[in-house]
């Protein structure tokens, strides 16, 4: 299989002010309490977005949130990870990353309630188009799980056989974005044994074997 090598960007980062919720609060004491962001840097990595921030001296510091958005103006949140303290490494990842250029911005929450953005970072994200079927072996009539990454707005058909080439489950999984799971519940009715699994998209078809135990 080729290797796909993705393009990304790291910026640096400070914190600028945003919106305070409790004005009043907002005077130069409190601002000394501000956290110190030293860096923010978002990376691809295998259908994935890795997510690093480092801070300096924090006092009130209550969590970070990253959020992110396909347009630059309309942000969603991604990640909530808890404030660990003064002059801190942190890490994030986000396994649901969009296709394309993707903006990522760090938010500050303090325990009082007020807030700060970082300036944004971009990413330019290209899933790898593939496949996967998991867990395998199948073990006590759990769920079988698909993951479809890179086909965007595209139908696949699932087939299970058993060994004879009888159909037990046919199913037809619609993509919207490029990486997505399903769960198929209809497995937990299988026999022990052994099945072929057919995913078939416009321009691709992929067989796997699954033991059932």
């Amino acid at each position: 299989m080729k290797k796909v090598v993705f393009v990304c960007f790291s910026l640096m980062a400070c914190l600028a002010i945003g919106q305070v919720s409790n004005s009043k609060n907002k005077d130069t004491k409190e601002n000394a309490l501000r956290i110190e962001l030293q860096s923010f840097s978002a990376v691809c990595g295998e259908e994935k977005i890795n997510l690093q921030w480092k801070t300096g001296a924090a006092v009130d510091n209550g969590c970070f949130t990253v959020e992110k958005s396909q347009d630059g103006t309309n942000f969603t949140t991604a990640i909530n990870v808890p404030c660990a303290g003064t002059d801190t490494n942190y890490a994030a990842t986000d396994y649901t990353p969009y296709s394309g250029l993707t903006y990522y911005r760090l938010k500050q929450t303090y325990k009082n309630g007020s807030y700060l953005y970082s300036t944004m970072v971009s990413v330019n994200f290209a899933p790898q188009k593939n496949i996967t079927v998991y867990p395998n072996p199948l073990v006590d009539a759990c769920n079988l799980h698909i993951n479809i990454s890179g086909y965007d707005n595209q139908e696949v058909k699932v087939v299970l056989r058993n060994t004879q080439g009888n159909e037990c489950i046919s199913k037809m999984l619609s993509t919207i974005e490029g990486n997505r799971t399903f769960a198929i519940e209809e497995t937990k009715s299988l026999l022990p044994g052994l099945y072929i699994i057919t995913a078939s998209t416009a321009d691709k078809t992929y067989n796997y074997r699954l033991l059932v135990k």
